[in-house]
């Protein structure tokens, strides 16, 4: 499958679990930084994600965060 063949919710949360992948401290890396993230998934739209989803993705997250002074941003709860 490919495009449109795919499943909606399938495109959502593919970029939804890649986002929190990247976010996250693992056991064999730390977490990326909120700027870096941003940018790997809109390199990554039309190749890996939905288009119509990364800027729908992208918009919602940066009406969200509130940027700090060292450049950590954190994510407040959509509401």
């Amino acid at each position: 499958m490919k495009g449109d063949e795919i499943p909606l919710a399938a495109r959502i949360f593919t970029l939804i679990d890649v986002w929190d992948a990247l976010c996250s401290d693992r056991c064999y890396r730390s977490a990326w930084p909120i700027n870096e993230v941003k940018d790997y998934i809109i390199s990554q739209s039309g190749k890996l994600f939905d288009p119509r989803i990364t800027d729908i993705f992208i918009q919602l997250i940066e009406e969200k965060l509130i940027i700090e002074s060292n450049n950590d941003a954190q994510i407040l709860e959509f509401s």
